[in-house]
C-alpha cells in the first residue's frame, strides 16, 4: 500500500470519526442547550432521510454534484469579473493594485477548488461511485435500531464504530499481510482494533476486564463478518452491553 493510499484512508476515517461524533450528539448534553425539544430517534430518522435523500441524488444523478460545482465556479468568476469591470476600480489610485489582488484571489480559490476535488475524487470507493454513500445511510440505520431496541445503551455502539474502523483500517493499511477468510480485513488490523477497543472499554468506562474483552470479541466479529460494518458494529455491541447489563 502506497502512502497516497494511507492519507487516503486517514482522511477517510477522519471524516467517519466526525461522523460518528454527529451520532453521538443526541446521548449527549449538547443538544439540551438547543432550544427545541429533539428526541434521540427523531434526531437520528431525520439524520437518515437527509442522507438517503442525498444517496438517491448521487445514485440517480451522479453528474449533480459536478453540475453543482461548476455553476458555482461559473457564478464566482461572474462576481469578481463584474467588480473588475467596475468603472470606480479604474478611477481610484490604487485601483490597479487592487485588480491585481482579485486577479490573485480568483487563482487562489481556483486552486483551492481543483484541490478539494481531487481530495473528494480520492476518498470515494469505486462502488460509492456507482450505489452513493450508502456506508452513512446504513450507519444511521444502525443506530436508529439501536436506540429504538435498547435505547441509550446504543453509545456503546457508537463508540465502537469510532474507535474499531479507523483503526481496524489504518493498522491493517499499514501492517497488515495476513488476509482473515471471507472477509476484506486482516488479522493485524483486527487484533488492533480487539485490543483498541478493550482498553477503551476498560479504562475509558471503567468496565470489568472480562465483560470488555467479549464486547470486544463480538465488535470485532462484527467488523470482520458483517456485510456492512456501519450496521451491524453499533447494533451488536448496543444489544451486548444491554444483555450484560453495563
Amino acid at each position: 500500500m502506497s502512502e497516497r493510499d494511507l492519507k487516503v484512508a486517514m482522511l477517510r476515517k477522519a471524516v467517519h470519526i466526525i461522523f460518528c461524533a454527529i451520532l453521538l450528539l443526541p446521548l449527549t448534553k449538547v443538544l439540551s442547550l438547543i432550544p427545541m425539544d429533539i428526541e434521540p430517534l427523531q434526531y437520528y430518522l431525520s439524520l437518515g432521510v437527509i442522507a438517503a435523500t442525498v444517496n438517491s441524488i448521487q445514485v440517480k444523478r451522479p453528474l449533480l454534484s459536478v453540475e453543482i460545482r461548476e455553476r458555482m465556479i461559473s457564478a464566482r468568476k461572474r462576481i469578481l469579473e463584474e467588480i473588475l469591470n467596475l468603472r470606480i476600480m479604474k478611477i481610484l489610485p490604487l485601483g490597479q493594485k487592487v485588480i491585481e489582488g482579485i486577479d490573485e484571489l480568483g487563482d487562489m480559490l481556483e486552486k483551492l477548488e481543483s484541490s478539494f476535488n481531487e481530495q473528494i475524487r480520492r476518498m470515494e470507493r469505486s462502488y460509492e461511485k456507482v450505489g452513493g454513500y450508502i456506508g452513512v445511510t446504513l450507519g444511521i440505520i444502525g443506530v436508529a435500531f439501536s436506540y429504538a431496541m435498547v435505547r441509550d445503551y446504543t453509545i456503546y455502539g457508537i463508540y465502537a464504530l469510532m474507535i474499531m474502523d479507523p483503526v481496524g483500517a489504518i493498522i491493517g493499511i499499514m501492517y497488515g499481510r495476513n488476509r482473515i477468510p471471507f472477509s476484506n480485513a486482516t488479522i493485524e488490523g483486527a487484533a488492533a482494533e480487539f485490543i483498541a477497543f478493550t482498553i477503551f472499554l476498560v479504562f475509558a468506562l471503567s468496565i470489568d476486564v472480562y465483560r470488555s474483552i467479549l464486547i470486544a470479541l463480538i465488535a470485532t466479529v462484527a467488523e470482520v463478518f458483517g456485510v456492512e460494518d456501519n450496521l451491524f458494529i453499533p447494533v451488536a455491541v448496543s444489544l451486548t452491553t444491554y444483555i450484560l447489563g453495563i
